[in-house]
């Protein structure tokens, strides 16, 4: 199993008695009482819901939710002020969330937000945040640091929330259960050694706190909460329970807990009972809160040869060897025996490594995955440490290696909770440094996480300035050990003395190690000048006043599309799975898994729907294709691995007869990267950093492989799925070249015959290139009769106007981002032209290619960008185009208007044309979060968004 994000918990072993005292029967139980506070839904008074609160800097961001809803956002000041929100119905403090949603701490800049809650006052109701009743998950301590608890504490000083009670618990036998049902009139009893004590009846669709009032001591593993009358037709509707949390007294029991037992809730389309770590009872059955069953451990082993030997260290202490592991993947058990057991106690060692070139002997043990309690953990996974596995990158090294063989003598060393190595990105994508000043500081943050030892490498290349001549070429690693956030790069910039131009170059990062992504800038343009003072024009300030409403996240969501009647949200996450938005609610199980194909470095990048979906339920999938082969192999040629791909589009059907909330089984069709497949390229090279080698999808005699679509690097693949007003597929595919050498590969692009560096136009239903398109030859299912466009190097969004023109944002290189806008046939001149804010350029070092002069002499047509953006004048990193706004939530004023964002910053902007299509004015409409990979104007006439970073989808409203 793979996902982008793997939850590993722990697991405990031990069966706890019931307590003699609730053996004999129910009459030891008080029956349920009513206390003061009702029902929401009894109630329809308006309600006004007052929040005073101060940021510790005046830039924190803070939410209201109200049964599980975001109502309302504000940007807090630095003074303490009043916050008010009048809700639709009648609220008590029960239902109340604070959040803070911005935290940041920077050290070096002296940054620490804060978000500080004095009370709410809720219909003149003032409940104090530090009252002993208020439940906090963000508030730091010294003696514990951050912990969820009830911290009497006015302060979060992370993201989190503070979670409200009209009145603070009076006794420690109150017991609290926070619901909500899916349909309204959910069941839901709580039981006390195995008796029902409490029922209710119609569980609100909105969160509501439901109470029993014990006469005795009750401690949390006698507790069960149970659905009792689950019931669906089908299509419209399907009873559900969500249970947030327990509370007996003062003390909160989540529901998500690893150590909560189901026998309710469906993972992966199975019900079985298990440690589901969800809020969700999809039928009935219960919650057991503090369940403790007995462990086994289970193996799943095989050997190179047959004669390998295998211990199981649990503890440090060696508790099982198997000797003659074969050759095939079987079963090895050990039972605990009652003893708690979890996944970082468990180590695997390879204990008789052999290796004897002359007779041909090479031991290896290989171990595909563990399985504590049946809850599997996978050898490849991030998390496991190895002491015994090789890599061509570096030999026998210890770290995570994220592959399933010990190569000699070793161990695997399992974890309970996954590590976050983070992501590596550079302090800013512009840097203007004086002659004079000697020095060029770049700042390299890792960003989302800080988890082990990573690296990065670093390295200057020339633009207009001459290395060794104006700046000291520069190279190296970066090491980052555990909790490192932030290092700095110093490139010696040499003085002349002469009257200059400004003169840049650049530093990039790349090959980052120990299991660190990388995120953006890669890229940052050193100006040294000798007017330090001169700076970029950048997007200036937005014109709207915007308030943000989230509408789900889900971890790794990359992209969305509507049903066409916009009832549904379709929600593609980048590890290969897809979810279904509706009514507001996510659906619990994804609609489709196809994580086992998706390369999880390169993810699923894009999804469409059939514009005709009612009688054409197609999902359409793009994304880098991880064939069969993988899992024969390890490190880059493995599952998830970096080595060199190929990318496919996939077409799946939606099943009717489920609400379109699953995929039919067996129904997916191979659209294009039909030939995508293992032996057209070299899965054991990394072509971002290995640029001999031979460019993948080449026939023997030098032709083009048909529908291969190359992902010769880490990035630059297939990108973007758009229908055209004429019915047809629009499909994005970058140029599969390394995103920051110059890599010969990349000139494919403009060959008509690869699918490299194109816009493709094809049958939606068949993946056939159109009769119509501009290089048509007769033969549907050849690769020129697909393209439409070429030229291009990341084509990553692309959006239709009105009219049906297309535009296509294409990411650039060391200086340029290009909105492009031209007609069937186009050639925008990628890699020998870029960017450019009064046409094409030549594009620094790839002129230099032999294959540039000819390109050059040529004199063919090339299109010029409709917009060029300089990454220094421009302050862009990376454009995400949008939609044409054709909405009815902004003002009329900017209907028409192309929309675009910067990846990195946030920025929203909007093109304004003249009639005639020229542009009249580019201006910043929002700003947005930074790393959103999709704006989209709705069904409804919304703007919505995509935000990458923290997975979240919303709209914005106008203030």
């Amino acid at each position: 199993m793979r996902s982008f994000e793997k939850a590993i918990f722990r697991l405990f072993a031990i069966h706890r008695a019931p307590n003699a005292a609730f053996q004999s029967g129910r009459h030891h139980l008080a029956q349920p009482q009513k206390l003061e506070l009702e029902p929401l839904e009894e109630r329809r008074m308006l309600s006004t819901v007052q929040i005073l609160a101060a940021g510790s800097t005046g830039d924190e961001i803070m939410q209201l939710e109200i049964g599980g809803i975001v109502e309302a956002t504000w940007d807090v000041s630095a003074e303490m002020q009043s916050y008010s929100f009048t809700t639709a119905q009648s609220v008590t403090g029960e239902q109340i969330r604070v959040r803070f949603t911005n935290d940041l701490f920077d050290l070096a800049n002296d940054i620490d937000r804060n978000l500080q809650v004095d009370a709410i006052i809720v219909d003149n109701k003032r409940i104090q945040t530090e009252s002993s009743g208020v439940f906090s998950t963000a508030t730091w301590k010294p003696e514990d640091g951050i912990v969820p608890g009830f911290r009497q504490s006015e302060t979060l000083h992370s993201d989190g929330y503070f979670e409200f009670e009209p009145t603070p618990a009076t006794t420690n036998d109150l017991i609290r259960i926070r619901a909500r049902g899916s349909e309204g009139d959910e069941q839901l009893s709580l039981l006390i050694d195995d008796n029902v004590v409490y029922t209710a009846t119609n569980v609100s669709t909105s969160y509501n706190l439901y109470y029993f009032q014990s006469t005795l001591p009750v401690t949390s593993d006698r507790i069960k909460i149970q659905f009792d009358n689950d019931d669906s037709d089908g299509v419209s509707f399907d009873r559900g329970l969500e249970v947030d949390w327990l509370s007996i007294g003062t003390s909160k029991y989540q529901t998500e807990a690893a150590d909560v037992w189901s026998t309710g809730t469906y993972v992966d389309d199975v019900l079985t009972p298990g440690f589901k770590q969800s809020q969700q009872l999809h039928t009935n059955g219960h919650f057991q809160f503090g369940y403790v069953p007995a462990s086994e451990i289970r193996i799943v082993a095989a050997g190179a040869t047959g004669n390998e030997n295998m211990s199981l260290v649990v503890g440090g202490v060696t508790v099982q060897s198997w000797n003659n592991i074969g050759t095939t993947f079987s079963d090895y058990v050990f039972p605990t025996n009652g003893t708690p057991v979890s996944p970082d106690d468990i180590q695997i060692h390879f204990t008789n490594d052999t290796y004897d070139q002359a007779q041909g002997i090479d031991y290896n043990l290989i171990v595909d995955q563990i399985r504590v309690d049946g809850i599997i953990y996978q050898t490849e996974d991030s998390s496991v440490y190895s002491t015994g596995t090789w890599l061509p990158a570096d030999g026998i090294a210890p770290g995570f290696r994220e592959s399933e063989v010990l190569h000699s003598n070793g161990y695997f060393q399992f974890a309970s909770n996954v590590p976050r190595p983070g992501g590596f990105a550079l302090g800013s994508n512009f840097v203007i440094v004086a002659e004079s000043d000697g020095i060029a500081s770049v700042t390299v943050n890792r960003i989302g996480g800080s988890d082990g030892n990573v690296t990065v490498d670093y390295e200057t290349f020339a633009l207009t300035a001459t290395a060794d001549v104006d700046y000291i070429s520069t190279s190296g690693t970066l090491e980052f050990l555990e909790g490192e956030t932030s290092k700095t790069v110093d490139i010696p910039i040499i003085g002349d003395g002469l009257a200059e131009e400004y003169e840049r170059f650049t530093l990039t990062i790349d090959n980052p190690l120990g299991g660190a992504g990388l995120l953006s800038p890669r890229t940052t343009v050193i100006e040294i000048t000798n007017d330090p003072d001169s700076g970029d024009n950048g997007p200036g300030d937005p014109e709207l006043s915007v308030t943000t409403e989230i509408l789900a996240q889900v971890a790794g969501a990359v992209a969305f599309d509507w049903t066409p009647n916009g009832s549904q949200m379709f929600i593609a996450e980048f590890g290969g799975y897809v979810y279904v938005l509706e009514d507001g609610q996510l659906s619990p199980e994804p609609f489709i898994d196809i994580s086992d194909q998706v390369n999880g470095v390169r993810g699923l990048l894009d999804i469409a729907l059939h514009p005709e979906f009612e009688t054409n339920p197609y999902v359409y999938l793009a994304f880098v294709y991880d064939p069969p082969e993988v899992y024969q192999n390890s490190g880059l040629a493995g599952a998830d691995g970096v080595g060199n791909r190929a990318s496919r589009l996939i077409r799946v059907t939606a099943d009717a007869t489920k609400g379109y909330l699953t995929a039919v089984p067996g129904s997916e069709v191979v659209l294009l990267g039909t030939n995508s497949t293992w032996e057209h390229y070299n899965g054991f090279v990394d072509s971002t950093v290995d640029l001999d080698e031979p460019q993948g999808g080449l026939n023997a005699d030098g032709s083009y492989v048909q529908d291969f679509l190359a992902a010769d690097s880490q990035s630059h693949t297939i990108g973007s799925l758009v229908f055209g007003p004429d019915g047809a597929l629009y499909v994005s595919n970058g140029d599969g070249a390394s995103y920051n050498a110059v890599d010969p590969r990349a000139i494919r692009v403009q060959d008509i015959d690869s699918l490299s560096g194109k816009v493709l136009r094809i049958d939606p239903l068949t993946g056939a290139g159109l009769a119509d398109n501009p290089f048509f030859d007769g033969d549907a299912d050849s690769n020129r009769s697909k393209v439409f466009q070429y030229g291009l190097r990341n084509p990553f969004r692309m959006s239709f106007d009105s009219t049906g023109q297309l535009f296509v944002g294409d990411v650039g290189w060391t200086q340029w981002e290009e909105i492009n806008a031209g007609v069937a046939g186009a050639n925008f001149g990628w890699p020998f032209y870029e960017g450019g804010s009064g046409g094409n350029v030549q594009t620094p070092l790839y002129s230099q290619l032999p294959e540039a002069a000819a390109f050059y002499a040529s004199n063919q047509n090339v299109s010029a960008p409709l917009i060029g953006l300089d990454h220094v004048e421009d302050a862009i990193d990376a454009v995400i185009i949008g939609d044409v706004y054709s909405g009815g939530e902004f003002p009329t004023e900017y209907d028409g208007n192309l929309l675009f964002s910067h990846l990195a910053s946030g920025h929203v902007r909007a093109v304004e044309f003249a009639e005639d299509g020229s542009i009249v004015e580019i201006k910043t409409l929002i700003q947005g979060p930074p790393f959103m990979t999709q704006l989209s104007v709705g069904p409804d006439g919304f703007l919505y968004f995509m935000d990458f970073g923290s997975g979240q989808i919303g709209r914005w409203l106008l203030n």
